[in-house]
């Protein structure tokens, strides 16, 4: 996670107030996503193996890194909004517990 990232989560972190969708610049997918329960999650998979294993986990085996369109982190940039609108998607079908 980059600078930039972990600054803004510190920032709401230590006011209390909950993070919004939050994106790292050049990372996909990279989010703060809301759950079932209401509650957030930082999702980042910027690394082939991580990225991968993250789409098996949200049940998008397609769009895994031997995908050539999403091999590298960045092809993936080229298709965020739509990795990230898979990875939101599912986080927001399971509680965060």
């Amino acid at each position: 996670m980059d600078v930039q990232c972990r600054a803004h989560i510190s920032k709401h972190s230590n006011l209390g107030q909950p993070l919004q969708q939050t994106n790292c610049a050049g990372v996909v997918p990279s989010g703060t996503w809301r759950t079932k329960d209401g509650k957030y999650v930082v999702v980042g998979g910027n690394g082939d193996s991580i990225y991968s294993r993250l789409m098996a986990a949200v049940g998008r085996q397609d769009m895994a890194a031997d995908n050539p369109a999403y091999a590298d982190n960045s092809r993936r940039c080229e298709r965020e909004a739509e990795i990230n609108e898979a990875s939101a998607s599912s986080v927001a079908l399971v509680d965060a517990a």
